[in-house]
């Protein structure tokens, strides 16, 4: 779904980072990814991704505006979730290949396109990923990795749904 210039800047990262996501096809990239924020497992194709807003924080000078724009930083954290097609005699370290996998494929989205593609930031950059690891229970159930991005902006004082970065 793309978002109208006019919303506010965090729905329009935020919707940039899912349809880059959506985007992702075996070809160019090792998966063809599945949904996107579908809270139903049930319904969920994988791979697939949930992107979440972590925080966000001002990079401006404290001693007072540098322009006539603010300096944004926030931290997004997309969440992976991949599971097995078939039984493994060692389940966690195959689901750690196909996430190993999944997360080339972030990186690569995202460096190629370190602005979104639609200059609504100025920078998306890798943080960092941890694996979560359930207890039990079936072993074709999915797993999942969080991976967390570093995205940069800046945004009209007055205008705040304006990008400063276009």
């Amino acid at each position: 779904m793309t978002i109208l210039a006019t919303e506010p800047m965090l729905n329009r990262i935020e919707d940039a980072l899912d349809e880059r996501i959506r985007g992702l096809k075996r070809g160019e990239y090792r998966y063809s990814w599945g949904t996107v924020n579908e809270p139903d497992e049930v319904k969920m194709r994988f791979p697939s991704a949930e992107v979440r807003i972590v925080d966000e924080s001002s990079l401006d000078d404290p001693d007072g505006a540098w322009s006539q724009a603010y300096m944004q930083e926030c931290t997004y954290e997309v969440t992976v979730r991949a599971r097995l097609q078939k039984e493994a005699n060692i389940p966690e370290y195959d689901i750690d290949s196909i996430l190993n996998g999944c997360l080339e494929d972030l990186k690569k989205a995202f460096g190629a396109n370190y602005n979104l593609g639609n200059s609504t930031c100025a920078m998306i950059m890798y943080q960092g990923m941890r694996r979560v690891y359930s207890g039990g229970g079936d072993i074709l159930r999915p797993k999942h990795m969080v991976t967390t991005w570093r995205v940069t902006y800046t945004q009209d004082r007055e205008e705040p749904a304006t990008s400063a970065d276009a």
